[in-house]
């Protein structure tokens, strides 16, 4: 009995000693990080980041090599907002193994944590499409928020009602963007429906907060949004070099004070599919104290077709108008004219037009004939509607029955309104034309002519909604090969303004 003893006790040393010796090291090592790993990952589902990123690191030092442990580390950055760590971790793991499960969402995430915001929405379009049924639905959701911070609107919605028809939980978030991306497409009435599901539904008391304010904004919009619109500016002016703005009139070099009534309205007919039809008159009076011969008096016609989509609007406009010099018909004029406008950001609005102008001038039937026009024009929306930059080149081409009145014209305008202190309201329009006649006499002598104008005003609310008092100065100064058409030009002018 005591012999079979110590054969027993050196049995079990040889064996502890073999499985010491003779175990191969990388087995080791492999159960050894898979252990860490498996820590890591109840750390993190306890978020317990610190935690977890110690043992998943302990992991990696096992195997520096191994996709998995790379990719759960890099979520770790990821819950941590270590976005760097995240993109080595998660790159290292795409490096060594593309197609694990779950890293292309990871990496999709992570870059719409960096706000990269159209990688995101490439990459989890990508994963949402590659599923036909669309079961992930966070990737629909994230897609959708993605174009929607990309000012997509049409793909961010698409993208949104996938993910609020597979899950109730995140649906009241999803129409809450989806209604502003039908805000953005002129949708109102589907955005309403969007903002009211969200108050009824959800259990986010922000969220709901959120809804009513876009609800509020868009009643309060809707309110004050007529149908008509309505305008009158009298003014009261100093003019030094009282003359007739026509390309044909020699000034008289005469000073005078005079009064101008500009009156304008315009009623608007909503029609189907986001078009509408403009009806409006514009009547202008020019009355000088002295030189009665100077006044003028112009009224127009405006009808106008517009059909707007997302990023871009048609317009085509008739306008007929007919002028009075000195209470006598004077001239007649037709213009056809038709636009483009596209938003190019929310900021940025461009326009394309071109217009065919016909004339009848009942003084001299020498000046009978037409123009072609066109323009490009740029809005810019600098500063939550505080400053506004407008842009444009246009040039015309004049064709007239006697030669010497044709001549073709180059024209930039530039003009910036900037809200001031105590609701002042400023503006300044700088005008630049370059024109160049065809032949101004029998022998082909050529005139050209180069104007310069320059323009400033202030402008503030006054006692009642609407009613603004200003003043305003123009100067202009048109040099010509003709010494007869050289001429400056100020005004000086007291405004009253009421719009409605």
């Amino acid at each position: 009995m005591f012999l079979r003893f110590p054969i027993i006790l050196i049995f079990t040393i040889l064996c502890l000693l073999s499985n010491i010796f003779f175990v191969p090291s990388g087995l080791c090592i492999d159960n050894s990080g898979e252990a860490e790993f498996d820590l890591g990952v109840f750390a993190y589902e306890d978020k317990d980041y610190v935690s977890a990123e110690k043992h998943l690191k302990t992991a990696l030092s096992y195997a520096p090599d191994n996709p998995f442990y790379c990719h759960f580390l890099g979520r770790i950055y990821i819950a941590t907002s270590n976005l760097n760590l995240a993109q080595h971790y998660l790159n290292k793991a795409h490096q060594i193994n593309p197609v694990l499960n779950g890293l292309a969402y990871d990496i999709a995430y992570l870059a719409f944590k960096q706000k990269k915001f159209k990688d995101a929405a490439k990459q989890f379009s990508y994963i949402a499409e590659k599923d036909p049924f669309t079961k992930n639905v966070l990737a629909c959701y994230y897609a959708g928020i993605s174009f929607f911070e990309c000012k997509k609107y049409s793909k961010a919605s698409l993208y949104l009602m996938r993910a609020a028809e597979r899950s109730p939980t995140i649906k009241p978030n999803c129409l809450f963007y989806n209604g502003i991306c039908y805000l953005k497409k002129n949708k109102v009435k589907k955005a309403i429906q969007n903002f009211e599901y969200v108050i009824e539904h959800t259990k986010s008391d922000e969220l709901k907060g959120y809804a009513k304010k876009w609800l509020s904004s868009i009643r309060s919009q809707k309110e004050k949004k007529y149908p008509f619109d309505f305008l009158i500016k009298i003014s009261a002016q100093h003019d030094d070099n009282v003359m007739i703005v026509s390309p044909d009139w020699i000034t008289g070099d005469e000073s005078d004070y005079g009064m101008q009534i500009y009156t304008a309205g315009q009623y608007t007919f909503e029609l189907q599919n986001n078009s509408s039809i403009d009806l409006g008159l514009r009547h202008y009076q020019n009355f000088h104290k002295e030189l009665s011969e100077y006044d003028l008096i112009g009224s127009t016609i405006d009808m106008t077709y517009k059909c707007k989509y997302q990023l871009i609007a048609i317009g085509f406009n008739y306008s007929p108008s007919a002028f009075w010099l000195e209470r006598s018909r004077y001239m007649t004029r037709n213009q056809f004219k038709t636009d483009l406008s596209w938003k190019v950001t929310d900021k940025i609005i461009s326009r394309f037009a071109y217009s065919y102008l016909i004339q009848d001038n009942y003084k001299n039937r020498q000046r009978d004939g037409h123009n072609h026009d066109i323009s490009m024009d740029f809005f810019f929306n600098i500063n939550e509607n505080q400053t506004r930059l407008f842009a444009s080149l246009e040039a015309e081409e004049n064709h007239r029955s006697a030669i010497r009145y044709q001549y073709e014209q180059l024209k930039f305008k530039l003009n910036f309104t900037k809200m001031l202190l105590y609701n002042l309201k400023s503006n300044i329009k700088i005008e630049i034309s370059k024109k160049r006649h065809e032949q101004w006499n029998e022998v082909g002598l050529k005139r050209k002519d180069a104007k310069y104008s320059f323009s400033c005003g202030l402008f503030k609310p006054f006692y009642y909604k609407g009613l603004e008092i200003g003043i305003d100065y123009n100067y202009a100064k048109n040099n010509s090969s003709l010494d007869p058409y050289d001429y400056r030009r100020n005004i000086l002018g007291l405004n009253l303004l009421y719009s409605y």
